[in-house]
């Protein structure tokens, strides 16, 4: 039986409210990377540490573009999406697709 104290809070919104890591989807993603041993496949780690710093980027990038939307900042906003996409993105599909092969 779950005690109050361990009670996992789901109510977070992970783009507006915090960071992926700071919410308790990230010790639940934790918990069954562990729970299933998924260190046993050689891509496993890459994916899924590329995938928490995706899902952080979707934090920071909504605060970089609400920050900067009433300068009119088009051009940051424009870029700040493809560094997200060129760089986490990219990073985080390439290294699952290589754990997906491994299973």
């Amino acid at each position: 039986m779950v005690s109050q104290a361990d009670a996992v809070d789901l109510n977070v919104d992970i783009i507006t409210g915090q960071r992926f890591s700071e919410t308790d989807y990230f010790k639940i993603v934790t918990a069954l990377e562990t729970g299933l041993n998924l260190a046993r496949y050689p891509k496993s780690s890459e994916c899924i540490f590329n995938t928490k710093l995706f899902l952080n980027d979707f934090f920071y990038m909504k605060n970089n573009y609400t920050g900067s939307g009433a300068s009119g900042d088009w051009e940051g906003q424009f870029l700040n999406v493809t560094r997200v996409i060129s760089q986490s993105f990219a990073d985080t599909f390439y290294h699952c697709y290589e754990f997906i092969k491994d299973i």
